[in-house]
């Protein structure tokens, strides 16, 4: 299980400083109000990607 006050979302080159680091890419951000929902894709397969289903 995912605790969402336990990630964080860093650029490529950030250091991980030991941490578990997966590839992904923030598709949507939906603000609402003062809080933000982030929609990720995960993984390394680009959207569209065949090998992404």
């Amino acid at each position: 299980m995912l605790c969402a006050e336990k990630l964080t979302v860093a650029s490529t080159n950030a250091p991980t400083n030991g941490a578990l680091s997966l590839p992904g890419t923030v598709e949507t951000v939906d603000y609402q109000g003062q809080a933000a929902r982030y929609f990720l894709r995960l993984g390394h397969a680009a959207p569209g990607n065949q090998h992404d289903r």
